[in-house]
């Protein structure tokens, strides 16, 4: 009888133990999640606010939190070359909106990636820059 005992003490503990290691993994993502959200906060206060270089590094530390999802993604892509337009870095907008447009195609970003490429290609004064 005490070696079920035993079993089940270990059991238990074994339980507790799984208990503890979900909630520690449950709290690991959701501070990725409210870190990246902050990050995001900061590049889009950058964005607006005109400092574009800091935009452009915020955006990077989105992608920097774990795992990123495509919607973060496609933002901080849009977000960078946004910036870089803004710059008059042409060619990596030019780089950044095909690559928003094709990765996301069938989403917002991906649709105003791909109209600033049309954009862009009807503005004759970009130059270094090829589109598609």
């Amino acid at each position: 009888m005490a070696r079920d005992d035993a079993t089940l003490v270990n059991v238990k503990t074994d339980r507790i133990r799984l208990a503890f290691l979900i909630g520690i993994a449950g709290l690991a993502v959701a501070s990725c999640a409210m870190t990246r959200a902050g990050a995001w906060s900061r590049a889009q206060n950058a964005f607006n606010t005109g400092d574009y270089h800091g935009a452009i590094r915020r955006a990077d530390e989105v992608l920097s939190y774990g795992t990123p999802s495509d919607e973060d993604r496609a933002n901080a892509g849009l977000l960078k070359a946004k910036s870089y337009e803004h710059l008059g870095q042409m060619s990596d907008a030019v780089g950044l909106y095909t690559y928003v447009a094709k990765t996301f195609p069938q989403t917002p970003q991906g649709y105003q990636a791909a109209a600033a490429l049309v954009r862009l290609s009807q503005n004759k004064s970009v130059k270094g820059a090829t589109i598609f």
